[in-house]
């Protein structure tokens, strides 16, 4: 089928049609001299372009990969997910979306975090600046070709919402897994992941400044500020852990005479102290 836009939701539009779709094999249309020009014609080369200019693109990122922004606030109490304004790339090109808060967002299990999209056709009909513009040509004021535009909106899988769903990241029991940083080109990014690890391992590049947020319910929150991790897979952003287990101040062989503990002690920095939990890592 040659359709672009489905001709039993949009019965003025049948007469669109591209060729793509079904020969996916062209790789270049040429226009004749003296040849009849068919509109199809210009649509396939068209999307050939579109195609093409995608694929590379799709070297660099993934869709749903984050440029900029769209930073993320869980309320698991209330069920809420903040999500602000940011840039993604998307269909072979950066996308702004713009903030949102959703709602009855799920905090047991995994919930993925995306945008949906939305392609709509405009037509004369929507905007008359596409009737023909010049006075005296036959054109003139008659409807010209159709626009599509495209909507992107934050957006959880399994929501019910309108529109294509694209993944963007991964929330597991009401705590973000990663949140990467803005993707560089993956096959680089690879060979040098391997050298920097070889040579110095898993470490900690910037930032991961530990607060202690106290107690919720039977678990002790800590939050974690930005930072950035080398490891074997790629540099990347941690967001927040949480985990029940029972921390305890322990002196350091260099502290000297312990001191009577402070409830404020878990929010100062303790550069003689050093922290311990009953419970190993996992």
């Amino acid at each position: 089928m040659t359709n672009v836009f489905d001709p039993g939701a949009y019965p003025a539009l049948a007469n669109i049609h591209d060729r793509t779709s079904v020969r996916p094999e062209v790789d270049r249309v040429w226009f004749g001299e003296g040849d009849f020009a068919q509109a199809a014609d210009f649509n396939d080369a068209f999307s050939t372009e579109e195609r093409k200019r995608r694929q590379i693109g799709d070297l660099v990122a993934s869709d749903g990969d984050r440029l900029s922004g769209g930073e993320i606030i869980v309320d698991a109490d209330a069920g809420t997910v903040l999500i602000t304004a940011g840039s993604i790339y998307l269909r072979g090109a950066p996308r702004s979306v713009d903030a949102a808060t959703l709602a009855d967002v799920p905090m047991t299990g995994d919930v993925e975090l995306g945008v949906r999209v939305v392609v709509a056709p405009v037509t004369a009909a929507d905007d008359a600046i596409y009737n023909g513009l010049v006075a005296g040509t036959e054109s003139y004021a008659e409807p010209g070709a159709v626009r599509t535009t495209m909507s992107v909106r934050w957006a959880f899988d399994g929501d019910g919402g309108e529109g294509e769903f694209y993944r963007y990241v991964l929330l597991r029991d009401g705590s973000v897994i990663s949140q990467d940083a803005p993707p560089t080109l993956s096959g680089v990014q690879r060979q040098i992941a391997a050298v920097d690890h070889g040579a110095h391992g898993n470490y900690i590049v910037r930032g991961c400044q530990v607060s202690a947020l106290g107690l919720v319910g039977t678990k002790r929150q800590f939050s974690s500020r930005s930072a950035g991790r080398s490891t074997t897979v790629s540099k990347s952003k941690k967001i927040r852990i949480s985990r029940p287990s029972i921390w305890r101040r322990t002196a350091s062989p260099m502290a000297g005479p312990a001191r009577s503990p402070s409830p404020f002690a878990a929010h100062r920095s303790q550069p003689s102290t050093s922290w311990s939990s009953s419970r190993k890592r996992p």
